[in-house]
């Protein structure tokens, strides 16, 4: 069964990309100073290039789709191949992904530190992702 997004599940989608983009989790340069991206838990334990060596290229772009939850969504955006191979240690299981959670007044709470797994077929798709 093909689940259609509401308009307000795709601004969720929106907000989750910008997030993803403007902390530099993709091949393009983060569009905030090292000091406004919203960390991680470990980047602490990382000098600020190696906070965003490891975030580069880190992430896609664009969404997979999002699961609905009580707060809000959890925005599923999948591994890219570069970190997939470059961190075959630290990945559980290929495909891979990560969430963005983003609440019900569509704020980005933050990357969720657990793994999103692709194939789950309760993701609804954006994107034309299938």
């Amino acid at each position: 069964m093909v689940r259609t997004p509401s308009e307000q599940d795709l601004h969720a989608v929106a907000t989750a990309e910008a997030f993803v983009l403007a902390n530099g989790y993709t091949t393009e340069p983060p569009s905030l100073s090292f000091e406004q991206l919203t960390p991680e838990m470990w980047d602490s334990l990382m000098s600020p290039n190696e906070v965003l060596a490891y975030r580069h290229n880190y992430l896609e772009p664009r969404a997979l789709g999002f699961l609905r939850d009580g707060d809000g969504w959890l925005v599923v955006f999948k591994a890219t191949d570069h970190a997939v191979s470059s961190r075959q240690d630290i990945f559980p299981f290929s495909p891979i992904g990560r969430y963005v959670a983003v609440n019900k007044q569509l704020q980005v709470g933050q990357l969720v530190h657990a793994w999103a797994d692709p194939s789950d077929p309760d993701i609804i798709h954006v994107n034309g992702s299938r």
